[in-house]
């Protein structure tokens, strides 16, 4: 099967991590992809045409939301509630496959107010295109995520193709006005919850003592060498330092791994459903070998007075190898 015009993946360049990084590592959406349509190389992200079959898994596969295929599925009112109606091609209600609705997408439903997933029930377990993530992973994600906010959770309501078409048929698109009651919800929600445009993201309400986050980078401070790098190759600017200290904003994070790619020391992670990490303080010293200042985190025990460049380079050892020794005596010459 062979993807149907329209239906081929969309690649932004400017987003994709490969385009951002050179030695960037992540493969999500060639991992994801059932028919190797999509390869990593050290030439970056390559796409294979006639492999793919329009599945549309890739798209939320990719962290940096720099890939789409299929449009996100209409949103409906049933009467009781707008839902999001999600079928898949091989059961004839819909394009592609249902897994392709990821958890940005069900966290911009929920958004909208949307409180219902309508599934179309399909052979999904012996289906050769099943997901590395399903959508009932996502869902599953996606209410973890709203339980640690103290938010209402979204339900998910199977039904048999016919009864699916019959529900849709039911359903109407929702008015394009906003009615009183949702106008004064959208004005006295907090900032927090009104999110900048950034599609990569995941956006739900900041509140709750235990919120936890889908992906969070977090500093390991006895591996940490405070080069700074992870902050500058960061696109969201989900670390940040503050000059005293490493901050993590998880919320901003998407979970892309350049900041595990860029780490020399090994010192970084991706963490997936956790809260956020406290601040890494850091302390300013000044290497007696070359005198340039650096950091370290503070209360570090690796057993190093040196900066970065001398403690790699071996300083002492390099200055020795000048030196001309008694057998290199050139005085007579």
């Amino acid at each position: 099967m062979v993807a149907a015009p329209g239906t081929l993946p969309e690649i932004n360049p400017d987003r994709c991590v490969h385009g951002l990084f050179a030695s960037a590592t992540c493969e999500a959406c060639a991992t994801a992809c059932p028919r190797r349509a999509l390869h990593v190389s050290d030439e970056g992200l390559g796409l294979l045409e006639e492999n793919c079959d329009g599945c549309g898994l890739c798209e939320p596969a990719c962290p940096q939301a720099a890939i789409s295929v299929i449009a996100a599925p209409e949103l409906r009112d049933t009467g009781a509630g707008l839902a999001l109606f999600i079928g898949c091609d091989v059961t004839n209600t819909g394009p592609g496959c249902a897994d392709r609705i990821g958890l940005r997408t069900l966290a911009e439903a929920w958004r909208k107010d949307v409180r219902q997933l309508i599934i179309a029930e399909a052979p999904c377990t012996t289906c050769p295109r099943r997901g590395a993530k399903t959508l009932e992973e996502n869902f599953k994600t996606l209410n973890a995520l709203l339980a640690s906010r103290g938010s209402p959770p979204m339900r998910l309501r199977r039904l048999e193709p016919r009864e699916w078409h019959a529900a849709f048929e039911n359903s109407r698109l929702p008015a394009s006005g906003l009615s009183r009651r949702q106008l004064f919800r959208r004005v006295t929600k907090p900032a927090q919850y009104r999110p900048v445009e950034d599609p990569a993201h995941v956006f739900l309400p900041d509140a709750g003592d235990r919120r936890l986050y889908a992906t969070v980078p977090v500093i390991a401070a006895e591996a940490c060498i405070a080069c700074g790098a992870c902050v500058r190759v960061c696109p969201h600017e989900a670390l940040l330092d503050t000059e005293t200290s490493y901050s993590v904003r998880p919320e901003r994070c998407v979970g892309c791994g350049l900041c595990v790619d860029a780490c020399a020391s090994n010192a970084v992670v991706i963490k997936t459903m956790t809260s956020s990490p406290p601040d890494l303080p850091l302390t300013n010293n000044k290497c007696p070998a070359c005198g340039a200042p650096f950091r370290q985190p503070t209360g570090q025990t690796r057993n190093t007075h040196l900066c970065t460049i001398c403690e790699q380079t071996n300083h002492t050892r390099k200055l020795f190898q000048v030196l001309e020794g008694p057998d290199n005596d050139t005085s007579d010459r």
